[in-house]
């Protein structure tokens, strides 16, 4: 069982008397003492869902512990005082609720006040200045008659204590001094160390808390987070009476009418979530071997799927051992946004590789990439459906050491992007909003200088996407290089791709080409994992006669996409990467791409099933226009 440092409570109780009356909105007080700040709010507004106080500013590194009680009016008849850090009664599990946001620390949502009191907080060696100030909130339905006036004693008699009873508040302790630390609010909550940030200035190697706590152990999600049971009427999850998680990761599920929806809720209980959590893209290193490619033709999502054995063994759940039989990050991307868009270079002969090999594992695509040295940049997240295991899905970067060994040639194959979709179990596209460049650190231990090649790097574009010319720079660092792509907006839908061949100069008796990781082994070639929704697509196949799987097969027809033809990327001397603020949240955009094919593959087998297919809504084949 993981366990957490004991953690400071900071109470404050307050005194007063006589009759609570309505205030107009007020403002923290702050004092200062020495490193410390202590900002203290009587009646924090709750008549509004939002309320920024800029007057309670957060700097990089600052240690912060929240205190909070007191009630709150929340209007209607009979007794209608609530607490406002923990209240009861109906609905209470989903109104009600003292709501806070603290930069670099809940991420940019709000989330309820009891998942932070009392718990050493730390916000991020790097947050946006802009957005460096505190906002609470309020969880109601009805936000008209909220306020102080009119006290009573409150459902379930929970304001009346004449201490606890009083006027909500909230103290907030800041500490700016100290050294960075590594600090996390809950078990599912993903840390690193801010120091060891990746030249994009996003996570490098997280992990999750429980696995910081407890070294060598792996955090079980689908208990800690109640079996990720959504709130009712939403697609938002409730995270248990003790969250999980205090960092709000973004929901991409699969939608409500779908076929995709009936596909990935196979093995799912109803009433829980049958699609990603996503907390932020991160990068991760390891070493990478091919699994397969799960063939649109044959009713799959079409992805490039592999497995991710990184450096630290961190960052895994239970399930990923489970699900996988190995401490593996599941890694995917879209072959008909990447692959099939590539005409020429080493992604192509790759891809030819594994239409050779029917997809499968091992043959030549395993020759070509396993056991080798990659960094894999991805949206870093939770498949749900199996109680939930780790993944990076979308693959935004993907850098292979295809020859290793020689310093002369030693080359890496690169797959670039800062868009893409989440497969069966999701909508859209997830985006990286303002993130128009992506970096590696390519290791050489004792490396001194590098030239490169970079000849063998093409751009693609599909027609969805705007004008925009890509380029790349590489520049010596110590022990190895850094190569930093231009790509633009993610609307461009900008893809670099290919192989870069860099030359390192290593002064005699430093160093040489050796391993620059924390694990390195042979990997034997693996039998393909049949998760997700692949388990109900083959019973679904199953479940129809051969004529059927023919006629099925005949209509499973890709609509045609323009594809501009690969050109040569321009190289620059130099790129600057702006730094960035803490996680980098992907945006979920509208796809139109993603949603014909979809609808194409519902229509073909609602036709093979006479539109009754099985453990799908009634409506759903009536649905599809």
């Amino acid at each position: 069982m993981a366990r957490f440092p004991r953690l400071s409570v900071f109470l404050v109780v307050l005194l007063s008397c006589g009759i609570f009356a309505h205030a107009v909105q007020p403002d923290f007080k702050c004092t200062q003492a020495g490193t410390i700040t202590t900002c203290h709010l009587d009646q924090p507004t709750v008549n509004q869902a939002r309320t920024e106080y800029r007057s309670v500013v957060l700097k990089p590194n600052d240690k912060v512990s929240v205190s909070a009680g007191g009630c709150v009016q929340t209007g209607g008849h009979g007794l209608t005082w609530k607490r406002y850090v923990n209240p009861s009664g109906d609905n209470s599990e989903r109104l009600y609720h003292g709501m806070i946001s603290i930069p670099g620390v809940t991420g940019p949502a709000l989330v309820q006040i009891q998942s932070v009191v009392g718990k050493s907080l730390q916000v991020p060696a790097v947050i946006d200045p802009n957005n460096s100030f505190l906002v609470l909130g309020y969880q109601d339905d009805n936000y008209s008659d909220n306020g102080y006036w009119g006290h009573d004693n409150g459902t379930e008699d929970q304001c009346k204590d004449p201490v606890q009873g009083k006027p909500a508040w909230i103290t907030m302790i800041i500490n700016h001094g100290g050294p960075p630390q590594v600090t996390a609010a809950a078990p599912m909550d993903v840390v690193w160390d801010p120091n060891k940030v990746d030249p994009n200035y996003m996570p490098f190697n997280p992990m999750f808390a429980y696995e910081q706590a407890d070294p060598g152990q792996h955090p079980d999600p689908g208990t800690l987070c109640g079996g990720f049971k959504l709130v009712p009427g939403t697609d938002q999850v409730n995270f248990g009476a003790h969250p999980c998680t205090s960092q709000s990761p973004t929901v991409n599920d699969p939608g409500s009418w779908s076929l995709n929806s009936a596909l990935c809720g196979h093995h799912a209980t109803s009433g829980t979530l049958d699609g990603h959590l996503n907390y932020t893209a991160a990068t991760f290193s390891g070493i990478i071997q091919w699994d397969n490619h799960k063939d649109w033709t044959k009713l799959d999502d079409d992805d490039y799927n592999f497995n991710f054995y990184p450096d630290t063994m961190m960052g895994l759940t239970t399930n990923n051992i489970t699900n996988f039989h190995d401490p593996i990050i599941e890694t995917e991307f879209d072959s008909d946004e990447t692959v099939d868009l590539i005409d020429k270079g080493w992604w192509d002969t790759f891809h030819k590789a594994v239409d050779a090999n029917g997809g499968e594992p091992g043959g030549r695509p395993g020759q070509m990439i396993d056991s080798h040295r990659s960094i894999i940049i991805g949206q870093y997240g939770l498949d749900a459906e199996h109680g939930g295991y780790s993944e990076l899905h979308p693959v935004y970067g993907m850098a292979i050491e295809v020859q290793e060994g020689v310093t002369s040639d030693d080359q890496w194959s690169f797959l670039v992007r800062n868009w893409g979709d989440e497969g069966y179990c999701s909508q859209g596209s997830v985006t990286l909003p303002g993130i128009n460049t992506l970096s590696f650190m390519i290791p050489m231990p004792g490396a001194t200088a590098v030239s490169a090649d970079m000849s063998g790097l093409f751009q693609t574009h599909t027609s969805g996407g705007t004008s925009y010319t890509p380029k790349v720079a590489v520049r010596s660092v110590p022990n190895g290089a850094l190569i930093t792509f231009d790509i633009g907006p993610p609307e461009a839908r900008t893809l670099v791709n290919g192989l870069v061949h860099f030359a390192w100069t290593i002064p005699s008796g430093k160093s040489g080409p050796v391993v620059a990781q924390a694990v390195k082994r042979t990997l034997a070639p693996r039998t393909a994992e049949n998760e997700g929704p692949t388990q109900a697509v083959n019973a679904l196949l199953a479940g129809l006669p051969a004529a059927g799987q023919a006629s099925l097969k005949a209509k499973l027809v890709k609509p045609s996409q323009a594809v501009v033809a690969s050109q040569p990327v321009q190289r620059v001397a130099n790129i600057a990467v702006p730094p960035r603020s803490g996680p980098v949240k992907g945006q979920i955009v509208a796809n139109p791409r993603k949603a014909s094919l979809d609808l194409v593959r519902g229509k073909a087998l609602c036709n093979a099933y006479n539109g009754k297919v099985p453990n799908a809504t009634a409506t759903l084949c009536t649905s599809l226009k």
